[in-house]
Formats: structure tokens, sequence, C-alpha cells
């Protein structure tokens, strides 16, 4: 028997609703068979019924902004001469990472004039970051709630990094 070359194979019918949300008989609920897709970081993927990206849009961009920093750093920073170096872009890919898992989405990221990152964050009056020095120091502030501008060291583990955010977040959710 001849195959039929204008009817779509087994495969990529089953795609097909897989893909469109339905299942073999042709009913809307939600297909039971799953599936995986390999995609490069940053990749926005769509899924679901809704089809929301699988990474946020503030992440790809912070993500972006830290590549941008990284090509400056190896190109050397003619300006400040204080260029953020491989460890503190580590700790801010680290800290993307962190703040995603949370929800917390930055306002902007910087290279700082001492050398390192800040990730900041700002909303009304109030203003925080997290700064990733060269050194590998780790500092974050909160400024402009009731409490005044507070101040303090974070530990480079992930406990702490992710403690720091959580703290940054219930500040600027305050």
């Amino acid at each position: 028997m001849r195959a039929d070359s204008t009817r779509p194979s087994y495969g990529a019918a089953a795609l097909s609703a897989v893909l469109l949300g339905a299942t073999p008989s042709g009913s809307t609920a939600a297909p039971t068979m799953p599936f995986h897709v390999d995609a490069p970081k940053g990749t926005h993927l769509l899924r679901g019924p809704d089809l929301a990206p699988t990474r946020s849009d503030w992440l790809a961009d912070a993500e972006a902004q830290l590549r941008r920093m990284e090509t400056r750093s190896a190109q050397g920073d003619a300006e400040t001469g204080s260029a953020p170096n491989a460890a503190a872009l580590e700790h801010a890919r680290r800290a993307l990472d962190a703040m995603h898992q949370i929800n917390l989405a930055p306002k902007k990221i910087v290279a700082t004039g001492e050398g390192g990152v800040a990730v900041c964050f700002s909303g009304g009056s109030r203003y925080a970051d997290v700064e990733f020095s060269n050194t590998g120091e780790i500092v974050a502030i909160t400024k402009g709630g009731p409490g005044g501008r507070q101040l303090w060291a974070v530990g480079d583990d992930s406990a702490s990094l992710i403690a720091a955010l959580r703290r940054i977040q219930e500040f600027m959710a305050a």
C-alpha cells in the first residue's frame, strides 16, 4: 500500500493535537501527552492554554544587560577602569535566578563606580539595591521607608541571598 502524502503522519497529527490543545477525540480538554522541547537559555517557549512564556520578560532583559556588562568588562572599561569582574557578574546572575524564583523584578541593573554590579529596585519613595563588588562583598540597602536607611552585609550562599531579596521584596511591597 502506498502512503497518502496529503495526509499527515500519526506523529504530526499527535503533535498538532498537543500544540492546539485538542485530544484525539476532538474535545478541547487539556492533552494528557506531555512533551519536551529543548531551547537555548533565554528563549521564550509558549505552553499551556494561555500560552504564557516560561521566562519573564524582565529576566531576559536583565540577562542581556549582564552580557553587555561582561562584554565591556572583557574589552576594558575605558571610562572608569572599574568594570565588573567575572565574580561580580556571576553573583548578579545567581541573584537574577533567585529573583525569578520569588517573583521580584528589578527596576534596573548598573555597573557601580567602584567596580561591581548593582541590582536596583524602586517604587514611590522607596529604593533598594543589592551590590555585588569585584572583591566578592555583597551588600544590600533599603531606604525611604519608616525605618530610615538600612544597610547590611549579605553572605555569598544562596540562602543568605534569597533572605536578603525577600527582605527587599517585603520592603518594596509595604
